[in-house]
């Protein structure tokens, strides 16, 4: 295997996958949190 064929690893794409982890993580926590709220 061509070490060249590879394609080297994005670092910036590690950071737009956590962002997008964080995100998602968040809007959850925001949703869970008003239906809490409203539970109450």
């Amino acid at each position: 295997m061509c070490q060249c064929d590879r394609k080297p690893v994005d670092p910036g794409d590690k950071v737009t996958r956590w962002a997008s982890i964080t995100g998602a993580a968040a809007s959850v926590g925001r949703f869970f949190l008003d239906l809490f709220d409203r539970w109450k």
